[in-house]
């Protein structure tokens, strides 16, 4: 950011989801090439998957799994 002239006003190394969603999203587009994604169908697998990482995602803030905002403003 800096080197593109900006100042960084604030860093929030989280997103607006957590990190489990972005990887489901992932995983669920890859297995289905793409095709799209029943979410009736869906629930109990996301659910399922997110129970199982449980132990990982008590640190996703500390991990930065999630997608990462910027705040810059131009440098005067």
């Amino acid at each position: 950011m800096r080197g593109a002239g900006l100042d960084v006003v604030d860093y929030l190394p989280y997103g607006a989801f957590p990190a489990y969603f972005y990887l489901f999203a992932g995983v669920a587009f890859k297995l289905l090439r793409g095709r799209g994604l029943d979410l009736g169908k869906a629930i109990y697998p996301y659910f399922a998957g997110q129970l199982l990482l449980s132990p990982v995602l008590l640190f996703e803030r500390q991990l930065n799994l999630a997608m990462q905002t910027v705040i810059c403003r131009r440098s005067p």
